[in-house]
């Protein structure tokens, strides 16, 4: 691949992502429906680590100030999907409840997580604002066309190289976590084994135009653990919101039987998806498939 076309391989990656963020700010402002958050997280994500997968091209300066602001925008991004999903999960738990104390009782803790959600709002609508105050997407656009102009030719052809290091690195971080893989009480580094997976198939996703249609299966293969490990985290952090909110109205047997309802459901949840990434992620590791893949991003497509 030469000069031009990894400068024209980083505009086709970023671009997209900066149009669809563009895309979802309305729905974000407005706050009814959950979708437009959910993906605007998504694409903060990928556009930072976008980012930082060819930062070799990039002044340093901007870098870090695109970063800072993305980043405070998808912190109270999180804050907001946390509650989002699991206000989702009380009404799927309301739909099977029978029992007319736990009903009520789960009603009533909906009820708070609403009241919790909207106090989030400002803040994401304020964080968004920062985002277009800054005018970050126009920066990085103008950034994106000076270099395709005049991108000096080193700069340009080490970004395979810094990709292919970045993929190296993710792969080894997660294959040396065999420890915290069969523990499931191991519940922060089975977070950051998760993290690590999801960076490593945004920068494998990046960089698909580098090593072609080779690497979609292991991108497939890293979403499912992602997801996996996904499952399993929300999970966590369901338990302790609910368990915030009993702490809060521990005299009230109403409200404290339905927290321990739904903590429970969370708990169960919480352990089916560790078994789904345990029984997957041996599978892989039975194929040598972080193997394949290493011997895979060795070497560009030909």
């Amino acid at each position: 691949m030469n000069t031009a076309d990894h400068r024209e391989h980083v505009q086709a990656v970023i671009l997209p992502q900066l149009d669809a963020f563009a895309r979802q700010k309305a729905g974000v402002r407005r706050g009814k429906d959950i979708e437009p958050l959910h993906q605007a997280r998504i694409l903060t994500r990928k556009l930072r680590n976008s980012l930082r997968t060819f930062r070799d091209i990039f002044p340093r300066k901007k870098l870090k100030r695109w970063d800072n602001s993305l980043g405070q925008f998808a912190a109270a991004a999180g804050e907001g999907r946390d509650l989002d999903i699991l206000i989702e999960f009380l009404h799927d738990s309301l739909r099977r409840l029978k029992d007319p104390c736990l009903r009520e009782g789960s009603l009533r803790v909906l009820k708070d997580l609403q009241k919790r959600r909207q106090r989030v709002q400002p803040k994401i609508i304020r964080a968004l604002s920062r985002l277009n105050k800054d005018a970050v997407a126009r920066s990085i656009q103008r950034s994106l066309v000076q270099i395709c102009l005049a991108a000096p030719r080193k700069k340009t052809g080490r970004i395979f190289k810094t990709a292919k290091r970045d993929i190296s690195a993710g792969i080894k971080g997660l294959s040396r976590r065999q420890a915290c893989v069969r523990r499931l009480g191991n519940v922060h580094s089975l977070h950051r084994m998760r993290i690590r997976a999801k960076y490593l198939r945004y920068t494998l996703e990046a960089c698909e135009n580098f090593y072609g249609r080779r690497i979609r299966p292991y991108i497939v293969m890293i979403r499912t653990i992602q997801g996996s490990l996904g499952e399993f985290h929300d999970s966590f952090v369901w338990s302790q919101i609910l368990s915030d909110l009993g702490v809060r109205r521990k005299k009230d047997r109403t409200y404290s039987a339905a927290i321990k309802y739904l903590t429970d459901r969370c708990r169960v949840r919480q352990s089916q998806a560790y078994r789904s990434f345990i029984q997957y992620w041996l599978s892989c590791e039975k194929k040598n498939k972080w193997s394949q893949l290493e011997r895979i991003i060795s070497l560009p497509k030909d």
